[in-house]
């Protein structure tokens, strides 16, 4: 998601860059460029003939350049989507990464991925440069070449000096509309770069269609029978790794199934067989006597609830995430009450009673402003308002305190009533009341049973039955106290927690929108300003911007050591023009003497400062480019490390 997500961002804006004014920059230049010289073939197709000898130079370049770049940048958006993938992996396990002091460890592999980006970012530069320098360069020799041609030309008395002025000044201009179309043909060139990986991802088609709403066949209700037959199934990042090897499993209509076994049998893998997140490899997935491939995707889902070990709630109020279960919230949305029934059913109506704004309480990004059990019930409330035929409870208490397992696994009680429900836990203790317990080992099913056939046969699920005892009773032991005690503690603590996250939430909204927006727009500034001290100096009091750019100037100096140089061939290139501008204007002077030796004296030297302007331009132009594109790509890696950092 964190690659798709840069994607979508960067490589967007990108094409957006390149297929916005620039692209209409490129076009005006070119047409201005190929209208000049119409012009100057009617007026003297013999001179404009001599100077387009390097047109073909010139688009040699510019292909190289489309074309080097746009796999370059190819290459620095894939390593750019990965080192977002993984910023957005690692802030959002940012708690787990901290309690294994992985920090290092994810700060390099960060590092890794910017560096890769930086160094294809750094050729890019030096490839850009040389190519708008080699460019600019033998446009310079066009004039040259146009000023010796038209000279002898003209004392030869085929051309009066009008004729060639009139030829040298129309492709002067074409020749700076062309050298003016180069850098926008570089965002051109990037943008094709970039819109080849978002193509790529919009033109995948995927085997299994969820938006599809015409094919398969539609249901209004499933009665709940259900058949695994036969499965044999790997992800598809990991195809070599077989996870149910010839799987088989029937379940009747509203009977409660539960599947146990160590982590990696295949256990949740048929959680997503069932919802059709895959297509098992060989075998076949039976609801109701059809084919799992045979439905209407979206008309199965709809008949389905889910409530999972790590709920997703979307950062808006309570009553719009329960709403979002209902299998149409956008043309057909529940009613309030039918949600408040629907929390009430699911033990969550107290809680939200006591937040600030009740239902609508916002619960922030993923829900992280409330409890485990609080998210938990709340996501049993969206499954309860689906009134769903099939039931999948994928460890959904698994990552729960007593106290809030209690009041979670009462509210699961009740919504599997009368109705297929398919259990996958951990904790057993939650599964004991199931009708069929399936013990799934190593991707086939190896017993199965009722809780006391299971635990009389004393096989594996009587070996974990024992373990789980052995460990309550030391767990039990050490904190000096039985269990019961301690489910009683837990009560008290789970409404102290309700308590004070209400408590907290209230004093959190009475800040949000006071603080919300001045957070955004002035937090950029503000670490940077704050510096030393948290105090600006006074020259630059009045001038925060200034203050911020040399701020960033001085806090990534070692940008500087290719920025200064840039910038003094920056200072020669910008000087370049002025100076081609007097000697041009002193050449087309010479052109209208009337002493045709001197002419040719002056016509000649002019011609050779025009290759002096060629060769100095084009490498002043070369370096200034290649040594800004470093600095800037070296800044942008040390501000995305510190950020990341």
């Amino acid at each position: 998601t964190g690659e798709l997500t840069t994607r979508i961002t960067n490589d967007v804006n990108l094409v957006q860059e390149g297929l916005g004014e620039k692209f209409g920059f490129v076009f005006m230049n070119i047409v201005a460029f190929l209208v000049a010289f119409i012009i100057a073939f009617v007026k003297g197709w013999k001179l404009t003939f001599i100077c387009l000898c390097v047109i073909p130079f010139i688009i040699a370049a510019g292909g190289y350049l489309g074309k080097t770049i746009s796999k370059l940048i190819t290459f620095a958006q894939d390593k750019t989507a990965a080192s977002g993938a993984i910023a957005d992996e690692v802030l959002s396990g940012i708690r787990t990464v901290m309690a294994f002091n992985g920090q290092a460890r994810e700060i390099a592999r960060y590092d890794e991925m910017i560096e890769e980006s930086y160094v294809f970012g750094r050729k890019t530069g030096f490839i850009l440069g040389g190519s708008i320098g080699v460019i600019q360069c033998f446009i310079f020799v066009m004039y040259c070449a146009g000023f010796n041609f038209g000279s002898w030309r003209l004392r030869e008395g085929e051309y009066t000096p009008q004729e060639v002025l009139n030829v040298i000044l129309v492709l002067l201009v074409g020749g700076f509309m062309l050298s003016g179309a180069a850098p926008n043909i570089s965002a051109i060139s990037t943008a094709q770069g970039s819109a080849a990986r978002v193509f790529s991802i919009i033109d995948r088609e995927s085997p299994i269609d969820p938006l599809d709403t015409e094919t398969g066949k539609k249901v209004d209700k499933v009665v709940g029978d259900i058949s695994f037959r036969n499965i044999h199934f790997s992800y598809p990042s990991r195809p070599d790794v077989p996870i149910l090897k010839g799987f088989n499993l029937d379940i009747r209509p509203g009977q409660k199934v539960a599947l146990v076994g160590e982590s990696g049998c295949g256990k949740s893998t048929t959680i997503g067989l069932i919802e059709r997140f895959y297509d098992p490899a060989e075998g076949d997935v039976i609801i109701d006597g059809v084919n799992i491939k045979e439905y209407n995707i979206g008309s199965l889902r709809h008949r389905i609830g889910i409530v999972t070990q790590e709920p997703v709630l979307f950062s808006t109020t309570i009553m719009q995430n329960i709403k979002w279960g209902a299998i149409d919230p956008e043309n057909n949305p529940p009613t309030d009450d039918e949600v408040i029934e629907a929390a009430k059913a699911a033990n969550a109506h107290p809680f939200i009673s006591q937040l600030p704004n009740g239902y609508n309480t916002l619960v922030g990004e993923g829900g992280a402003l409330l409890s485990g059990g609080q998210k938990q019930r709340i996501a049993i409330a969206r499954a309860i308002i689906r009134n769903p035929d099939v039931l999948l409870l994928d460890e959904a208490t698994s990552a729960l305190d007593t106290a809030s397992e209690r009041l979670v696994q009462d509210a699961l009680d009740k919504l599997s009533a009368d109705r297929t429900t398919i259990s996958i836990a951990h904790r057993l203790s939650t599964i004991r009341n199931c009708d069929q317990i399936y013990v799934v080992r190593e991707g086939i099913v190896s017993e199965n049973g009722t809780h006391d056939e299971l635990v009389m046969r004393d096989g594996e699920y009587a070996a974990m039955v024992r373990a789980q005892e052995l460990r309550q009773a030391v767990r039990a032991d050490a904190d000096g106290k039985d269990s019961s005690s301690s489910s009683d503690a837990g009560e008290d603590e789970e409404g102290d927690v309700d308590e004070l996250i209400a408590k907290e939430l209230k004093e959190q909204a009475l800040d949000l929108k006071a603080t919300t927006t001045r957070q955004t727009t002035d937090s950029a500034k503000r670490s940077l300003v704050e510096g030393s001290g948290g105090k600006k100096p006074k020259a630059l009091e009045d001038s925060s911007d200034m203050y911020l750019m040399f701020r960033l100037a001085w806090q990534y100096k070692g940008s500087m050591k290719a920025a200064i140089p840039g910038a003094m061939l920056a200072l020669i290139d910008g000087a370049v023009m002025p100076c081609f501008a007097l000697v041009f204007s002193r050449a087309l002077f010479a052109l209208s003497l009337t002493d045709l030796d001197e002419v040719k004296r002056k016509t000649d030297l002019y011609a050779n400062l025009f290759l002096v302007f060629s060769a100095v331009g084009g490498l002043a132009m070369f370096g200034r480019i290649g040594l800004f594109h470093i600095a800037g790509e070296n800044t942008t890696r040390q501000l995305r490390h510190d950020l990341f950092v």
